[in-house]
């Protein structure tokens, strides 16, 4: 948890003990689909059998595509080719599922871009300390707010682990100026629905990608990190019947967990306008998101900061 305390009361260490992992099944008409594929005893196989459904989503078999082509290929070439490879389509899927269930106009941008929510809130930011995401996930039916991001440290099996630390830091201070901005937007809404929007970034490092996630605590005016999965990343052929599974579980948690920013997101609207309806012509001060959320953060060079940034972690995987 992030507080504005070095030491964690006892308090905190029953929220952490109550935690537990929501838990969230594949549709049954994707499993049969799926089995067919992982079931391919050779590449060749492998591949007609991706294209054996027609009614299957484009950008699923797009994932599945991409996870033979890496088997042929060289991942540790560039931080692109981890991307392109093993990330990308699957979060193109992830987006795409969004936007068909809900009115959220859930979108991928897939390439480099600063965050909108560091241009609205940090005054007098300069390139030297930009956060830039690998891509992002915005909601462009709702304020086009930022929810999701994605952060790769380098190519793939990497052991930079204090450009890893750093980059999870930074993360963490994206997470933020996301937060707030949402606040911002929606400030007539209760801190209790605020408290319900979890901001989430995908961290891929060495052989790992990891689902974060940041909300903020309103019993302790916090804000809390979780750690909600993680995938290791296997890219030998001989490896599919345990990869692909993981990989397809991995993804859809992910797309749930959008799913319920999504809906936190739309409850702060609706809490907001009706606010603004109940007081439109009155000149009464209601306690709001605006001045209650505020928390710190810090602008990091990864030049200037780096050094010793392995030593803050992250500490443990899932």
């Amino acid at each position: 948890m992030l507080t504005n305390s070095n030491q964690l009361t006892a308090r905190s260490f029953r929220h952490l003990e109550e935690k537990t992992d929501e838990q969230f099944a594949l549709p049954t008409s994707t499993v049969d689909y799926l089995n067919l594929v992982i079931d391919g005893v050779d590449l060749k196989e492998y591949k007609k059998n991706m294209k054996d459904d027609p009614n299957e989503d484009e950008d699923v078999s797009n994932s599945l595509e991409n996870n033979f082509r890496a088997y042929n290929q060289y991942l540790k070439d560039t931080e692109a080719t981890l991307n392109v490879m093993l990330i990308y389509s699957f979060l193109k899927a992830v987006a795409k599922v969004v936007r068909k269930e809900t009115s959220s106009g859930a979108e991928l941008k897939v390439e480099e871009t600063p965050l909108v929510a560091m241009k609205k809130q940090v005054k007098g930011y300069d390139k030297a300390h930009i956060y830039k995401a690998d891509s992002t996930i915005k909601l462009c039916s709702l304020k086009k707010l930022e929810v999701l991001f994605l952060e790769t440290s380098s190519h793939f099996g990497s052991e930079a682990r204090v450009k890893s630390s750093f980059d999870h830091h930074k993360c963490l201070f994206r997470c933020l100026l996301i937060l707030k901005t949402t606040a911002d937007e929606f400030y007539l809404a209760s801190t209790e629905a605020f408290s319900k929007l979890k901001v989430l970034f995908v961290h891929a490092s060495d052989k790992t990608v990891c689902l974060w996630s940041l909300r903020f605590v309103e019993e302790d005016t916090a804000y809390e990190l979780w750690l909600e999965g993680s995938l290791d990343l296997k890219i030998r052929f001989g490896d599919k019947i345990e990869q692909l599974p993981k990989a397809l579980n991995f993804y859809w948690m992910m797309k749930c967990y959008l799913q319920q920013a999504v809906e936190a997101i739309s409850e702060l609207k609706s809490e907001h306008k009706e606010t603004l309806k109940r007081y439109r012509f009155s000149s009464l001060i209601v306690e709001n998101l605006f001045s209650f959320t505020n928390p710190s953060i810090l602008k990091l060079n990864e030049r200037e900061d780096k050094a010793g940034m392995g030593k803050f972690g992250p500490f443990y995987q899932k």
